[in-house]
């Protein structure tokens, strides 16, 4: 059997060997991470509504006096135009008119929930609400959850941490040990994110018992950070678990149902299982169609896991036609400049990546970089993936010194955000090495290779299928050297 030099191209890129065309865990993170995403941004969508549900009614009570600005402001907010409440609560801060603490409180709502939020606007609002009210779960919570959408988890960490030494109601305290667990498993840490998700599940499971679905979410949650770690068996029976759990309390036809069946798709296609991830995908797609109208978020995303299950089956024409309807519908949906676009945009690469068509891969993981740069900032970890993605493509063109300049940029970014010690730092030292490989430069491909196999072994053990790819790498860059 001929050698093979694994190359991994990323959380958002396809996997490519010298000889040929090969798919390992680094693809399946993709797919992982995309629906991710997606999931982070319909989870948005509820707090921008229940943010706006609770605007209307605080708006009523703040400077009474002024009946027309109330009314002006109320009527703007039902027709999704912030600006003006924001301008009244702002004019109320100024006059120190209504419970000031309330007012910044309702002024990091507003700047959360905007068309492009501004998260950092909201942390400091809720600062200063917490200045006043130190000890407000309501306001700290507010704060965590900014934080960690900014994103910062290690600050929000700290203030989830803080809320457990105020918050004493059982199943807020579960929300907030789900909300930590969320934190490490973005940081890479699944080990203690799976110690917070089962903190979750005994305060819930004792609050409500089985069959609630807060149970069935703990269940999901618990399943996510196993399969994040490779257990794709043991994930799979956590969401069978969630899924009986939600089929009895909604039936089939429920978005919660699709979620299920949309992990349980998820799961199987990272065992290689592409046509039993697609049986799950349809169910997912037909479930979720009896709720929502064909332009819904959520059906877009079963639509692009469509797409990356038949990609993975080597159906790229009809991997497109399935992406291509995502495209559209979020286009629909968000306009051309939303994350979610520059998702899709980026699987459109991923397949002509696929076909080798790298010319046109970078065309769209470039329209995809801009999208996410305008929407998130230069310093954000989906830019870096995108980055990731583009110095793959032009690896893969030979230009290889113009590889590393993205990956390099890439990996500056993902260091500030997570650490060195989380996998996507060791999928960029492994793209470096592999880069270094390509240019028989060996002995920095091996001092790369080594940084990423640390890394790997420490956060998934020896016999990770990831942690054996670099490993693999590693030895072929030794034998070039002897």
């Amino acid at each position: 059997m001929k050698k093979r030099h694994i190359e991994i191209i990323s959380l958002l890129g396809a996997a490519v060997s010298i000889v040929t065309l090969i798919i390992t865990f680094f693809t399946q993170i993709l797919y992982r991470s995309s629906n991710d995403i997606d999931r982070f941004f319909l989870i948005k969508e509820e707090l921008v509504y229940q943010k706006t549900v609770e605007l209307k009614t605080a708006i009523k009570d703040i400077c009474s006096g002024e009946e027309r600005e109330r009314k002006e402001a109320l009527k703007e907010l039902e027709n999704g135009r912030i600006d003006r409440a924001q301008a009244l609560i702002e004019k109320a801060i100024n006059k120190r008119c209504g419970k000031l603490s309330l007012n910044y409180y309702l002024l990091g709502n507003i700047h959360s929930i905007k068309t492009e939020p501004s998260y950092q606007k909201a942390i400091d609002s809720y600062s200063a609400a917490i200045i006043m009210e130190p000890n407000s779960t309501r306001y700290l919570f507010a704060l965590a959850n900014s934080y960690f959408e900014l994103p910062d988890y290690e600050k929000a960490i700290v203030h989830y941490e803080k809320l457990l030494s105020i918050e004493k109601k059982s199943h807020n305290v579960a929300t907030i040990h789900t909300n930590l667990g969320s934190a490490w498993k973005a940081l890479g840490r699944y080990d203690k994110a799976i110690e917070y998700y089962e903190k979750a599940l005994r305060s819930d499971l004792e609050t409500f018992g089985q069959g609630h679905p807060s149970v069935a979410r703990d269940l999901n949650n618990l399943g996510s950070a196993l399969s994040a770690l490779g257990k794709y068996e043991k994930a799979i029976k956590y969401f069978e678990k969630a899924l009986d759990s939600d089929l009895k309390t909604y039936g089939k036809d429920h978005p919660n149902v699709a979620t299920r069946w949309n992990n349980l798709g998820r799961a199987w296609y990272a065992l290689g299982r592409y046509e039993k991830a697609i049986e799950y995908y349809e169910k997912a797609l037909a479930s979720v169609m009896k709720t929502y109208k064909k332009d819904h978020p959520q059906v877009a995303t079963y639509w692009n896991n469509l797409g990356s299950a038949l990609s993975a089956l080597g159906k790229y024409e009809k991997a497109i036609k399935y992406f291509e309807k995502a495209l559209d519908s979020n286009l629909k949906t968000y306009g051309k400049d939303h994350p979610n676009v520059a998702t899709r945009w980026n699987n459109l690469g991923r397949v002509w990546y696929a076909l080798g068509r790298y010319d046109k891969a970078i065309e769209y993981y470039e329209k995809a970089n801009a999208i996410n740069i305008k929407y998130l900032g230069k310093e954000h970890p989906r830019v870096a993936l995108t980055l990731n993605n583009l110095g793959g493509a032009w690896s893969s063109l030979g230009q290889h010194d113009k590889a590393i300049e993205y990956y390099e940029k890439a990996l500056s970014t993902i260091i500030k955000t997570y650490g060195k010690d989380h996998p996507n730092v060791a999928t960029l030292w492994n793209n470096l090495g592999r880069t270094w490989y390509a240019l028989g430069k060996y002995e920095k491909a091996i001092e790369y290779y080594e940084k990423a196999l640390k890394i790997s072994e420490r956060l998934f053990g020896k016999d990770h299928p990831n942690t054996k790819a670099v490993k693999e790498n590693l030895e072929f860059a030794r034998i070039k050297l002897k």
